[in-house]
């Protein structure tokens, strides 16, 4: 098994938290914003798949417009048998329509933190940011 590592990413978005949180939470929002299929439960427990399976999981926590856990793990041929990792999402409102997101990846392989590192600020970062300009 390869060693584990955690990262934390801070990004600040031009919409109100509950967007956010509901962007990341439901099934057609979330597909609009990475132009991938979603399928995205809305319970702790609930289980999602997004980026047309890519990534998939299970919810663990959540708090209605301020915060997201989930167990998480990609299709990576580096990415061990049975892993999963854990990912955060804790949304903090600047005024109304202004919003901070405090991310972790935790246990995510070694190997692969640059290229996730990268992948969340292309496919998620960017892409919501450009949808609050």
């Amino acid at each position: 098994m390869p060693p584990f590592s955690n990262f934390t990413q801070r990004v600040t978005v031009n919409a109100p938290v509950q967007a956010i949180y509901d962007i990341l939470m439901d099934s057609h929002k979330h597909s609009e914003l990475t132009g991938s299929t979603a399928k995205v439960s809305r319970k702790v427990g609930g289980a999602f798949k997004v980026y047309d399976g890519y990534a998939y999981g299970k919810n663990v926590e959540l708090v209605e417009g301020r915060r997201i856990v989930q167990s998480w793990r990609a299709q990576e041929d580096e990415w061990p048998e049975d892993h999963f990792s854990e990912i955060v999402f804790d949304l903090t409102p600047l005024g109304k329509t202004k919003a901070t997101i405090d991310f972790s990846h935790r246990r995510v392989p070694t190997p692969l933190v640059k290229n996730f590192k990268d992948g969340w600020r292309k496919y998620y970062w960017e892409p919501l940011k450009a949808m609050f300009p």
